[in-house]
């Protein structure tokens, strides 16, 4: 089992807050449909699984969502 909590703008699971004249990346991200269970909630301006606030990320790929529980 996974917990993940994103800061003030930064995702979860993904990339930190960045700013509008330089925002923050991440690559692809994938949870494999062999973990037990991923919880992941988001910071303020975030998503709980992706793109922090003024960021841009690859692709996102759950392969079991029945093992993701995600909060906003």
């Amino acid at each position: 089992t996974f917990f993940s909590t994103g800061g003030t703008g930064a995702a979860g699971i993904g990339s930190g807050a960045g700013a509008a004249e330089n925002p923050s990346t991440c690559g692809n991200i994938t949870i494999k449909s062999s973990v037990i269970h991923v919880y992941a909630t988001a910071g303020s301006g975030a998503e709980s699984i992706g793109n922090g606030q003024y960021s841009n990320c690859g692709t996102v790929t759950i392969e079991d969502s029945e093992k993701v529980t995600q909060y906003q």
